[in-house]
């Protein structure tokens, strides 16, 4: 069977940019686009079909500091998600003292700007968030209605309900 989804992906950064689109520019099914993410997610939302898989970095770029809480809720207004998968990498950047989520073996190092991660668990009302620490922390947003979710993640050992205590 072959693919064929669209994969749509913003950048900000000017050569980030230019190279992607340079490696992509055969593959009609990938298209990339630049300028803000939460701007951009505004002007093509409308073409994305239910289930959209998100995939969202939450560190730094060079004009928001934080862009995560804007681009989700760019993609929650008005728009129906329950189906949606959102997976969310770099979440060290809203990690605090407080997410027992992530309480630690080692602690994330640096200055964490963002405010805790329950921000996620209140926007996504029809998910099950995951939390893990692997790859700066990262947290996986699955539909509340599947039978089983971690079916859909190869290790679930790394992943840990809000309110569960980790195995680890």
């Amino acid at each position: 069977m072959r693919w064929k989804s669209q994969i749509h992906s913003i950048e900000i950064n000017d050569k980030k940019f230019n190279r992607a689109s340079k490696r992509f520019a055969k593959r009609k099914r990938i298209h990339i686009h630049h300028g803000s993410s939460p701007d951009v997610l505004s002007e093509i939302l409308d073409s994305f079909k239910t289930p959209t898989l998100f995939w969202l970095d939450a560190h730094f770029n060079s004009t928001d500091p934080l862009p995560l809480r804007d681009e989700l809720a760019t993609i929650t207004n008005g728009r129906d998600v329950s189906g949606d998968v959102f997976l969310i990498d770099d979440l060290k950047m809203f990690i605090t003292d407080e997410d027992e989520e992530f309480e630690a073996k080692e602690p994330f190092r640096g200055e964490r700007p963002g405010g805790g991660v329950q921000f996620l668990s209140e926007i996504l009302l029809n998910h099950k968030v995951l939390f893990s620490r692997a790859q700066n922390g990262i947290a996986i947003a699955l539909p509340k209605d599947l039978e089983n979710p971690l079916k859909f993640i190869k290790k679930p050992n790394l992943l840990f309900e809000p309110d569960a205590p980790s195995d680890s």
